[in-house]
C-alpha cells in the first residue's frame, strides 16, 4: 500500500501563505487570531490522531531577530497557549478586516470583522519559563509566549535551490521509470 493511501493529508496552498506583502495589504498584525492544529500529546487516539486546535493572538511581529538559545531567530511572538505536541504545527491568522460604513450623524462608523485564513507559520514551542515556576504550574495557568517561524522561511526552505534541484532530478527518475513511483 503506498503512503498516500495510508495517510489522509492535505498541503497548505502557497496562495494563502502570509508573505510580507500579503501581511501589509491585509493588515496582519498584533492581536489578530491565530489557530494552531496539532497533536495533543495526552491523547493521541488507537484507531487514528485526533488534532487538536488551540487559538490565541499575535503578540508580536518584530523586524528585530529574537534571541534564542541557538542564536538570533526571525520569529513572530503568539500568546498561543503552547503545549507539548504543537512544535512543527501550522499557525493560521484571521486578520481583523476594517470596513467603513455610512454611520451617523456624528460621521463614518467602522465595522471590524474576520478575514480569510492566511497561514502565519510554523509553530516552534514556547518561550522558556521564568526562573523558579515549576512545568505544572505553568501549565495549569498556560503561561508563556509562543514562537512562530513565519510562513516565508518556510518557503525559503522549500525553494532553497538544493531542494528545488533533488525534486527536479525526481521528476526526471519517474518520467524515465515510466511515470511510475519508487514505491
Amino acid at each position: 500500500m503506498a503512503p498516500s493511501e495510508r495517510t489522509d493529508m492535505e498541503y497548505i496552498p502557497e496562495t494563502i501563505f502570509a508573505t510580507d506583502e500579503t501581511i501589509k495589504r491585509d493588515n496582519i498584525g498584533l492581536g489578530d487570531e491565530i489557530s494552531v492544529v496539532g497533536l495533543f500529546t495526552n491523547f493521541v487516539g488507537t484507531s487514528k490522531h485526533f488534532p487538536v486546535v488551540r487559538t490565541g493572538n499575535i503578540a508580536m511581529m518584530p523586524s528585530d531577530k529574537v534571541p534564542m538559545p541557538g542564536g538570533p531567530m526571525e520569529v513572530y511572538l503568539a500568546e498561543g497557549r503552547s503545549i507539548g505536541g504543537l512544535s512543527g504545527s501550522p499557525v493560521f491568522v484571521r486578520p481583523t478586516t476594517r470596513i467603513v460604513g455610512l454611520g451617523n450623524e456624528q460621521g463614518p462608523q467602522a465595522v471590524f470583522g474576520m478575514g480569510g485564513f492566511r497561514f502565519l507559520g510554523l509553530m516552534r514551542g514556547h518561550w522558556d519559563l521564568p526562573l523558579g515556576v515549576q512545568v505544572g504550574q505553568a501549565e495549569a495557568v498556560n503561561m508563556g509566549i509562543s514562537i512562530v517561524v513565519p510562513a516565508r522561511k518556510i518557503w525559503e526552505a522549500l525553494y532553497h535551490p538544493e531542494l528545488v534541484a533533488l525534486r527536479d532530478k525526481q521528476d526526471e527518475l519517474r518520467k524515465a521509470m515510466g511515470g511510475k513511483s519508487s514505491s
